[in-house]
């Protein structure tokens, strides 16, 4: 997985500068608002399940929007699905979970998740917001390498921000957490944790380039021969 990261590195040197314009997906029914001056990152390589991933200026935060609409689900948010999901994201390598409770993103009961992992050598601080709606999952996740997402007002901000572009088709409560509808908790936490550790690894990477550019000295010219 690391070497891939490494090799996306140039896919990420196209950038578009945003001015905290709302992000419209109309494929997907949502749309979010990304801080000010944060970059969608363009040319992305595919991954599966990612829609869009944006970072901030000097790359030691980063946005992203991952739905799963490969793995249906029907049922609403309960303990049995959060318990699967947690397998999955932690069996991708995101890392253990610190804390967790349920939430509601756009009127649907949904999942938080605040966490910490190790990627390329660098800690990181993960949040993730798991929302089921149209039968799919929609993972809303935050990075940050210089302190805790959760408490960053930006990035609170943006999440706060997410939408539906029309009213979704909410999750049956009639499903129970054993019905084979909800047993993808697992698969959807693999797909959410997989697009989070290779954005993150690529991010480091870049960071890592960006900070060696500066501190190489320029080479002098030539002295001009004496005579």
């Amino acid at each position: 997985m690391w070497t891939s990261a490494s090799a996306f590195v140039l896919f990420l040197a196209a950038t578009h500068g945003l001015s905290g314009q709302e992000r419209e997906f109309a494929a997907y029914n949502c749309a979010i608002t990304p801080p000010d001056g944060w970059q969608k990152m363009t040319n992305m390589p595919p991954q599966p399940g990612l829609l869009a991933a944006f970072g901030n200026a000097d790359r030691t935060a980063l946005l992203l929007i991952v739905v799963d609409d490969h793995n249906k689900t029907s049922g609403q948010m309960d303990d049995r699905f959060v318990s699967e999901f947690e397998r999955g994201v932690e069996s991708s390598g995101v890392g253990k979970r610190v804390s967790g409770r349920f939430i509601e993103v756009a009127g649907i009961k949904s999942y938080e998740r605040l966490g910490n992992f190790l990627v390329n050598g660098k800690h990181a601080s993960i949040i993730m917001q798991a929302v089921p709606a149209d039968g799919r999952l929609y993972s809303l996740q935050a990075m940050r390498f210089d302190g805790q997402a959760g408490e960053s007002p930006e990035i609170r901000r943006a999440l706060a921000s997410f939408r539906f572009i029309r009213a979704p088709a909410v999750p049956n409560p009639t499903y129970s957490s054993d019905s084979a509808a909800y047993r993808t908790g697992y698969l959807m936490g693999r797909v959410a944790g997989v697009a989070v550790v290779i954005a993150g690894a690529i991010t480091v990477v870049i960071a890592l380039i960006r900070r060696r550019g500066k501190r190489t000295p320029a080479t002098p010219p030539p002295l001009p021969p004496s005579g």
